[in-house]
This record gives structure tokens, C-alpha cells and sequence, in this order.
């Protein structure tokens, strides 16, 4: 599903993200931006230091950074998960898709990430977790989107669209994806997790996929890596 179209215009950053007075309320927590949407956004990637850093890259439901290209990802080394894309596995299967299922008992019907399961959550604490796929489209929805490049990287200025927070954004970098031993598309797409399963297809989960021109919520499968880009719950 296309959530919006975007137009690239190649501007220049001003300022740094991460040093602008962004007038947050007390609740907001550091490294986080209220752009005046149900949770807020981190000014960062997971593992990164600047907005522009791409960070690490992880698996769905997985806790390690797969960056390095020497590991291979496939369905062999897929969080809970062994056997065919189909079947085998363990954890986040709906009861209607028994078919996948080999865990114990029968299938789990879980369809967002435990926290267990969230790096976000696992590395950060707090109230940090992985956005859901709604969350996204909410950012998409309620934000302009604006494909630029902030001190030599490509990625999108997301600047807050209702009255008062027109002055708040974050940027969200083209770091690629990591796809079986590939690193791919670093400067030009790019793929961010969600925590959100597709529970029609059960052995994907969402993500956000975009271009300079169109951004997309899209199904993966879980074993791909992605950079993650953090919320923190408002309450």
C-alpha cells in the first residue's frame, strides 16, 4: 500500500537534528522529538549517534546486529524459526495459519513483538519500543515528507504538519537493508521495521519501504535486517 508520495527536492540540512530547541514537554525523553502524534519519534536510528548515522541493522524479532555482510540470512537463521519459509515455526503465528506452526501446543496468536523481542526495547529501556505498522502510517499521514541530504546522506525530513509542531522533524536516512549476504541500496532505499506481523502471511511482518519519490508499508520476510527507528510510549 502506498502511504504517500513525496517529492524530491534536494534541500540541505540547517541545523543539526539533535541540537535543536524543540520545546518537548517534561514527558518526552531524551533523544526523542514530539512531533504531535500518538508516541514519539526518536532523533536517531537504534545504535546510531547522529540522525544521519545509519545504525544497526537487525531481523525481525531478533536482538543482534546484522550489519556485517559475512552473516548470511536466510531462513536458517530466522528468530524463532527452522525449516521451510511455511512452516516451523515457533513464536507470532495466528491460530488460522496452523500451517506454520511446529511450536508447542497451538499456534500463539501473537501479532506485535514482545518487548523481550524488541531491540528497541531491550537495548534502549524505558518506554522505547519499535513502532507499530499503524504508527507508521500515522507519520505518514500527519507529517510532510521531504527527500533531502543532511551532511552527505540521502533520507527524509519528517516535519510535524499540525499547529504547533511545525517547527519539529526528524530524519530518517537511506541506510539500505541487509538481503541473504548483501547490504543493499545504502543513499537510495531504504526499509524500516515495524512490530507489527502480517498475519496473512505469517512468516513476514511490515516494514516501511521507501524511495526518494514514494513510501510504501510492505510485508518482508522476517529474516531480512533493517535499521531501527525507535518510539517512546507518551504515557
Amino acid at each position: 500500500m502506498i502511504l504517500v508520495v513525496a517529492s524530491a527536492v534536494g534541500l540541505a540540512a540547517s541545523c543539526d537534528i539533535c541540537e535543536i530547541g524543540c520545546g518537548k514537554p517534561a514527558t518526552c525523553p531524551d533523544g526523542a522529538v514530539d512531533l504531535g502524534l500518538s508516541v514519539y519519534w526518536a532523533t536517531c536510528n537504534l545504535d546510531a549517534s547522529k540522525p544521519e548515522e545509519y545504525g544497526g541493522c537487525y531481523q525481525w524479532a531478533g536482538t543482534e546486529d546484522v550489519t556485517s555482510t559475512s552473516i548470511y540470512l536466510d531462513w536458517n537463521n530466522c528468530p524463532y524459526h527452522s525449516g521451510l519459509e511455511k512452516e516451523g515455526w515457533t513464536k507470532y503465528i495466528p491460530s488460522d495459519k496452523a500451517g506454520y506452526w511446529s511450536g508447542g501446543g497451538s499456534p500463539d496468536n501473537k501479532t506485535i513483538l514482545d518487548l523481550e523481542d524488541d531491540i528497541a526495547r531491550v537495548k534502549l529501556g524505558g518506554k522505547w519500543r519499535m513502532p507499530t505498522d499503524a504508527e507508521w502510517e500515522e507519520l505518514a499521514d500527519s507529517c510532510d515528507w521531504v527527500w533531502m541530504e543532511q551532511n552527505g546522506v540521502n533520507g527524509y525530513k519528517i516535519t510535524g504538519k499540525k499547529p504547533g509542531y511545525a517547527d519539529k522533524f526528524i530524519f530518517l536516512p537511506a541506510a539500505g537493508y541487509r538481503y541473504f549476504e548483501n547490504l543493499l541500496n545504502v543513499g537510495s532505499i531504504c526499509r524500516y521495521w515495524s512490530s507489527s506481523l502480517s498475519v496473512d502471511f505469517p512468516s513476514k511482518a511490515y516494514n516501511v519501504y521507501f524511495t526518494s519519490k514514494n513510501l510504501f508499508s510492505y510485508y518482508s520476510e522476517r529474516y531480512i535486517g533493517t535499521p531501527i527507528r525507535p518510539v517512546s510510549d507518551i504515557n
